[in-house]
């Protein structure tokens, strides 16, 4: 009989466990690396080519090394580079000697044949003149005039720095400005009262002019209007004053042995500042708050100095080139040539050192101006002459016609 297959056992059933989920699931925490950054590689440059500098930090009025409105001023290297500043100079000069001097002449005989009219017009200022020569004679009794005027002044003459304020810079100027004040105004009085006394026995006074701050503030606002720097008009801050008994000619001796003196301080400072340029030169920009303040000190007698030398020089009343005028012309020229070249040589090129939109030109405009107003006041004097004439001449006409009627 044939086997008999075995029979086939059934397949268990598939139990599949039961999922169960995860009660807490773990963050998957990602690590990241940050991957080194490659250096740019520096520009091929030529043989002996330096490599970029880092631009400097621009300076504030804070620190007090930040050069103030006095830098700028024309040294003896400037001239040295630039010879024909000195053919320049001379027409500048010949040109203050012409636009100044004859038309300030024409203003003295103006104002003197026409007294009675300008008195009265000014007439209005002569209670404030009072009360500022009480307040003169105040601070003179108490001893502190002249240094309240000379602070005064040297404020006054900050503001021809246009970013003059509240600021360590600003206190460095006031301080080199009065410094400069003290050696061109009140160290030539000291001169000439010892000179004047020893040569000449004719004893003399120092006295301080409070109203001179009224002529600083008059030539910042006109620097700052017709927009050239320094505007340092000096006025007569602090004068000499001789006996009463002094002479004429001991007048015009005191007046020479002043400018002179004056002009000296300036043309001393003029090359002491050009010194200081040349060694701070080697510094390579680190100059320092102490080089700084003493060049700009020696700025500021320099301008000073050959500023109020042009002013004073000036031919009008109450002013020594008045003095000296009246003496004789040929002494008024030695000494105003002279001052005038050296003016147009050191200081006006500073103009444009310090403001490019203020040219020479600008000084000869301010020439022409003087020459138009002094037109202009001999003009209008004129024309009040004219008019009183022909009123004196209407009054004559009445009145011989009232006689010819009365005659009748």
């Amino acid at each position: 009989p044939a086997p008999r297959a075995a029979p086939v056992p059934a397949p268990a059933p598939l139990v599949i466990p039961p999922v169960i989920p995860a009660v807490i699931a773990e963050p998957v925490v990602q690590i990241e690396r940050e991957l080194p950054t490659l250096a740019e590689p520096e520009p091929v440059r030529s043989v002996g080519e330096r490599a970029p500098q880092k631009p400097e930090p621009e300076p504030t009025r804070d620190d007090p090394a930040t050069p103030s409105a006095l830098q700028g001023l024309t040294s003896w290297q400037d001239l040295w580079s630039n010879p024909q500043a000195l053919g320049a100079a001379a027409l500048m000069g010949l040109l203050y000697l012409l636009m100044v001097s004859v038309p300030a002449e024409i203003l003295n005989s103006t104002l003197e044949s026409n007294a009675h009219r300008w008195r009265r017009i000014t007439a209005w200022a002569a209670p404030f003149t009072a009360r500022l020569a009480s307040v003169g004679a105040t601070l003179r009794s108490w001893g502190i005039a002249g240094p309240l005027v000379i602070i005064a002044t040297a404020v006054a003459f900050g503001f021809a720095d246009p970013d003059f304020g509240f600021d360590v810079t600003s206190l460095r100027l006031v301080i080199s400005l009065a410094i400069g004040l003290v050696l061109v105004v009140h160290v030539p009085n000291l001169i000439t009262a010892a000179v004047m006394g020893t040569r000449f026995r004719v004893s003399a006074s120092i006295i301080t002019h409070p109203s001179a701050i009224i002529f600083a503030v008059v030539g910042v606002l006109a620097s700052r209007f017709l927009g050239f720097s320094p505007g340092l008009l000096v006025g007569l801050v602090i004068g000499l004053q001789l006996a009463a008994d002094a002479r004429a000619t001991d007048r015009r001796r005191a007046v020479l042995v002043r400018l002179g003196a004056t002009y000296a301080i300036a043309i001393t400072a003029w090359v002491g500042y050009s010194w200081l340029e040349w060694v701070l030169a080697d510094a390579q920009g680190d100059v320092g708050f102490l080089g700084v303040f003493l060049s700009e000190t020696l700025a500021a007698v320099v301008i000073e100095g050959l500023t109020s030398l042009v002013v004073a020089l000036l031919p009008l009343m109450f002013l020594d080139g008045r003095t000296l005028l009246d003496q004789s012309r040929k002494v008024w020229a030695m000494v105003a040539i002279p001052v005038a070249f050296t003016f147009c040589l050191v200081v006006l090129p500073s103009v444009e050192a310090l403001d490019d939109d203020a040219p020479l030109v600008t000084w000869v405009g301010v020439f022409l101006g003087f020459s138009a107003t002094v037109a202009a006041v001999w003009f209008g004097f004129r024309l009040l002459d004219q008019r009183d004439a022909r009123r004196a001449s209407s009054e004559d006409d009445a009145e011989a016609s009232e006689l010819a009627d009365s005659s009748r």
